[in-house]
């Protein structure tokens, strides 16, 4: 189960989170946020998390990712899920996908902005919410493809580009299906393979 996959989050920092009541906490759900990315570009985003209150850390954040030519909605039933179970859970439209503009540029730089700033864009906006310290990503395809990729990027410094400076989030586990093999050996060179061992990966 994605939720069993996701449990070292809950564990990784000192946080007590609220116990899970039979059937699930009581969530709010907020569809279409608008995000808008350094380059100008934008996207929307369904942000989902218990009505209760979190534990001191906030709750563990998990953004999911749709598969090529999907939508954020492909990845509701997941995203309602894990809310339901004590998680702050993210879904957005991909560039070049629904409602994001831009152009796809098929698993780039700009992507891995993107998915690093819709992150930054959830910590600011939800800073009551969210725990900054405790963040996952999970998704099929397309999505399992930049899930390994913000993993394999995890805490490193960002590329040299014209939009903006700094780091990527630092990813915890990461969750991914149907990923192609190639992908994980290209993410993973230049020795960023022992960033994957850190993160609570499983592939199926």
């Amino acid at each position: 189960m994605l939720v069993t996959a996701f449990t070292l989050i809950s564990s990784i920092a000192q946080c007590s989170d609220p116990n899970v009541p039979a059937g699930g906490f009581a969530i709010d759900e907020r569809f279409d946020l608008a995000i808008t990315f350094s380059d100008t570009h934008t996207t929307t985003a369904d942000v989902r998390y218990p009505l209760d209150a979190p534990g001191a850390c906030g709750w563990p954040m998990v953004v999911f990712i749709h598969g090529l030519y999907g939508s954020k909605s492909s990845m509701a039933n997941f995203a309602q899920d894990f809310a339901r179970n004590g998680y702050l859970t993210i879904a957005f439209d991909v560039r070049g996908h629904a409602s994001a503009t831009g152009e796809h540029a098929y698993f780039g730089l700009r992507e891995r902005l993107d998915l690093a700033e819709v992150i930054f864009w959830a910590q600011a906006t939800f800073s009551d919410r969210a725990d900054p310290e405790r963040i996952g990503v999970a998704g099929g395809s397309q999505g399992a493809i930049f899930s390994w990729d913000g993993a394999a990027w995890s805490g490193e410094p960002f590329e040299p580009n014209p939009w903006i400076d700094g780091a990527y989030p630092e990813v915890d586990a990461i969750v991914v299906d149907n990923l192609t093999a190639d992908f994980a050996s290209t993410f993973a060179a230049r020795g960023r393979a022992a960033v994957l061992v850190r993160a609570s990966c499983r592939i199926t």
